[in-house]
């Protein structure tokens, strides 16, 4: 919008279409070191999915979005849950971000909130660790934001980083994406995110 708020439409067709994992799917999740989902996906897959990868040692990460309940067995398989503010609430149980959040973070090892332009709290083993402020940018349009912010999570978890920087970087990577228009070419190649961090 000319606001530079988010607007998203989703044509879940194919997506609801995927119904079950074919062998191709579960050997690449057995190849691979970290496992990044979203709830676009039917339920029962991401669970498979989610099931399949924790049972080899692949790091799973959920981006709870668009946000539904999610069922026990699932958040037992999850090394990370990554929610925004209204998600963390309606998921937590609480209109209040931070008591919502401890909830959640007492289900899931790690927990990241996306806040906006409030940047990020990170939370491990059922505490707070640390808030991430957002950078400081003129936001052009908002929309994939959230999905650049984790896709250069997954990257750096993968690539081996900490939760704190992979964070921070997947913080500039969202940063850079507001300040282009549309999705997909608003996500920035990774030698601008480095050139952000570094000053």
């Amino acid at each position: 919008s000319s606001a530079g708020e988010n607007t998203i439409i989703v044509p879940s067709g194919a997506n609801a279409g995927v119904v079950i994992l074919t062998d191709q799917d579960r050997a690449a999740l057995t190849e691979s070191s970290v496992l990044l989902m979203q709830l676009e996906l039917p339920l029962s897959v991401v669970q498979e999915a989610a099931t399949v990868a924790h049972s080899v040692g692949t790091v799973v990460m959920l981006n709870a979005a668009p946000a539904s309940e999610l069922p026990k067995e699932l958040l037992r398989t999850l090394d990370y849950l990554i929610v925004n503010e209204h998600e963390a609430c309606e998921l937590g149980g609480s209109d209040d971000v931070t008591t919502a959040s401890l909830a959640l973070a007492a289900l899931v090892p790690r927990v990241i909130v996306t806040l906006g332009g409030a940047g990020s709290a990170l939370y491990d083993a059922g505490a707070e660790l640390v808030k991430i402020s957002a950078l400081a940018v003129d936001p052009v349009d908002t929309t994939g934001a959230g999905d650049t912010f984790c896709g250069a999570f997954a990257a750096s978890i993968a690539e081996g980083r900490g939760f704190e920087e992979a964070a921070r970087f997947a913080t500039a990577a969202a940063a850079l994406s507001v300040q282009a228009v549309g999705a997909v070419p608003s996500i920035p190649a990774r030698s601008r995110i480095d050139a952000l961090l570094a000053g």
